[in-house]
């Protein structure tokens, strides 16, 4: 397949060019220093495997990024051995030459014909389509509503961006930062303060998992949504690609991640966002633009400012004291551990059972649109007719 490898090539190529601040592609984010991308499929990852072999890092990865056995090696678009040894800034990509392009089967299912003489019904929670072929389909109202945009428009959404989930007062988007070694300013052992300007810090460097990040977007009056107060934070061990919404979510081992002492309406993982930057909010700004600059702002805002020990004293704690306190992993005891282990191997944080939210990707949004002091989310067909009667003009009172 010469196009497909041509084509990812050139990806590759493009990614190599571009500043590496930060796998989400937000120029402002650390740079992810001494990294090594690598490709397979539609799975782009810069990952933190400079001095391993190929071979370690198939291993490593061939479940995560569903690399095929048989699958062979290029780095930097040559073909090498598992026993070739990565270096910084190169490419690894992973292919499987195999069948062609175009198709010798019957049309699809959802060809022209199906789709335009299909009827749609929604009965409940569920929408169904029954085909000229006699067959049927169906699909939750909530997961059609958010295929169909939910009147969101076209939109280029950031790097790193994985999905918008629409809400009747605007939208989350749902970004995803991959395995990486991270610098942070970390509260220093011997700092007076524990939170505030009077804080002293140290740099530390931290091997990260997936890193899933939820921006909650409002909308003001002209239309264009702008970044919330209630953006949390998650830990994943597997990308969101595996199982999508319903990838379970695991608490995130940061400082400034909070933990209120009641579940109730609170978020599960607050971002403590008291000091991020005000973002413009300019009547002539593009939904991209405000979702760029509100994304951008926040992630900034998590992985650039200090982390000090704000959440143990305004909410109950941070995920991090509540990781270090369940014993999760040895490796974990402490910053200065896991320092030190993200040191003798960059992957391990993929390998730690990090506390468990036993909710889903899709669970926590439902909990942030349900918590919001919003209108009900648009999960059933009489949602949906609410939705469409408040859309009507409004009669002005004489």
């Amino acid at each position: 397949m010469p196009e497909q490898h041509e084509t990812q090539q050139q990806h590759l190529q493009q990614q190599k060019r571009q500043d590496r601040g930060g796998p989400g592609g937000f120029d402002d984010i650390g740079a992810n220093a001494g990294a090594v991308i690598v490709s397979h499929g539609t799975y782009l990852e810069s990952l933190p495997v400079v001095g391993m072999t190929v071979g370690a890092i198939r291993a490593r990865t061939q479940d995560r990024l569903d690399i095929h056995p048989e699958a062979t090696a290029l780095v930097d678009g040559n073909p090498v051995d598992d026993s070739t040894q990565l270096h910084a800034g190169q490419m690894l990509m992973f292919i499987r030459p195999s069948g062609e392009k175009g198709a010798l089967t019957q049309a699809s299912l959802f060809g022209t014909r199906a789709a335009a003489d299909a009827t749609i019904t929604i009965h409940g929670n569920t929408a169904s389509a029954s085909l000229p072929e006699g067959q049927s389909v169906s699909l939750p109202v909530g997961e059609l509503v958010v295929r169909l945009g939910a009147g969101l428009g076209d939109a280029v959404l950031p790097d790193g961006v994985k999905c918008l989930i629409p809400t009747p007062a605007g939208c989350i988007a749902i970004h995803q930062r991959p395995p990486s070694l991270h610098r942070f300013r970390w509260i220093a052992e011997e700092s007076k303060a524990e939170f505030g300007p009077g804080v002293s810090y140290r740099e530390v460097r931290l091997a990260l998992p997936y890193t899933v990040v939820f921006g909650v977007f409002e909308r003001t009056r002209n239309g264009v949504p702008v970044l919330g107060n209630r953006n949390e934070c998650f830990f994943s061990n597997q990308p969101l690609d595996v199982d999508g919404l319903d990838t379970e979510l695991c608490y995130p081992a940061l400082l400034n991640c909070s933990r209120f002492p009641e579940e109730g309406q609170h978020p599960l993982s607050w971002i403590c966002t008291q000091y991020l930057e005000d973002t413009p909010r300019g009547s002539k700004q593009s939904f991209e633009q405000s979702l760029r600059i509100g994304m951008r702002a926040l992630l900034h805002h998590l992985l650039e400012t200090g982390f000090n020990r704000s959440s143990e004293n305004h909410e109950l704690n941070s995920w991090f004291s509540e990781t270090i306190s369940a014993g999760v992993d040895p490796r974990i005891e402490s910053v200065e551990s896991w320092e030190q282990a993200s040191t003798v191997d960059p992957l391990f944080a993929l390998e730690v059972p990090w506390l468990r939210t036993g909710k889903t990707v899709r669970e926590v949004a439902d909990r942030i649109i349900a918590f919001g002091g919003r209108a009900k989310a648009v999960t059933t067909a009489r949602d949906i007719a609410r939705v469409i009667v408040n859309a009507q003009p409004k009669k002005r009172s004489a």
